[in-house]
């Protein structure tokens, strides 16, 4: 007998596959668009994937299966925020896909200190030692203080 979540989710999952097109359901679907990052040759997918409740709750299953279906149609960005991070870079380092993703994330601690552990552990999460991409809503945890000295945020102002 499966349990009242697993019931839900598997009629939740008929209903949106029911209203789906056809050329989705039947694997027609075109590779997702590109654009040129400017100043580089480098092509990046227009679509990306972002925090999802799989991600979130660590259904590493049901990540595994979205990451390979991104990934197959060309899905490279991925923006994620909380425990999300952690259950993609497992999926990340099971596949070897590094080099194929494009990282990014949001630094929610507060204070250069903590944001640096934090982003330490997410680069350890992701198996690598670049993130691509760091969304934080206070600029200054990253602006590196000297005495005496401003950066060159703070002479604009």
């Amino acid at each position: 007998m499966s349990s009242r979540r697993e019931f839900l989710k598997s009629t939740g999952a008929l209903a949106v596959a029911s209203s789906m097109p056809a050329a989705v359901m039947g694997g027609d679907m075109p590779q997702i668009g590109s654009r040129l990052i400017p100043g580089t040759d480098e092509a990046l997918p227009i679509v990306g994937l972002g925090n999802a409740r799989p991600f979130a709750e660590g259904e590493l299953e049901l990540t595994r299966q979205l990451l390979d279906i991104f990934m197959s149609r060309g899905g490279a960005y991925l923006d994620a925020s909380g425990r999300g991070r952690f259950t993609i870079g497992e999926v990340m380092r099971e596949r070897g896909a590094q080099n194929l993703l494009f990282p990014g994330t949001y630094a929610s601690s507060t204070g250069a200190d903590a944001v640096r552990d934090e982003l330490h552990r997410v680069r350890h999460a992701y198996g690598d030692e670049i993130l691509d991409l760091v969304v934080t809503r206070n600029i200054n945890d990253f602006v590196a203080r000297r005495p005496g000295r401003e950066s060159r945020l703070h002479r604009r102002a």
